[in-house]
């Protein structure tokens, strides 16, 4: 007389099954990538069987260098001024003498100036 309808609303999993699905499907994609990777054909090549009769190249050493540079500004130097000097001779001469040329001379230029010193950091 009185019968049980059912709801057209499926029945809902429990959080242990639906745990349990979410393993095996994590569990299986995992373990698929390593059978497709086994899977997959090796490169077949000449130099791939002379490889084992070849020598390795020597390993390649790492060097490590420290660059430091050290910037010193300093004032440049000031050079004397130049002068001029005349000297007599150039023109015509008398007598049977022989004129030297006429020129000019130049002051030497100052020594450098000493380097500063250094601290020591």
């Amino acid at each position: 007389m009185t019968e049980h309808r059912r709801s057209a609303k499926p029945k809902r999993w429990s959080k242990g099954r639906v745990r349990a699905l979410a393993w095996v499907t994590g569990t299986a994609t995992f373990l698929a990538g390593f059978g497709i990777l086994g899977a997959a054909p090796k490169p077949s090549t000449a130099s791939a069987t002379d490889s084992s009769n070849r020598q390795r190249p020597p390993r390649q050493r790492i060097i490590v260098r420290k660059v430091t540079r050290r910037v010193v500004v300093v004032d440049p130097a000031v050079t004397a001024p130049v002068t001029f000097v005349p000297t007599s001779g150039g023109g015509s001469s008398t007598g049977g003498g022989t004129s030297s040329g006429g020129g000019t001379t130049v002051a030497p230029p100052p020594p450098p100036p000493p380097p500063p010193p250094t601290s020591g950091s």
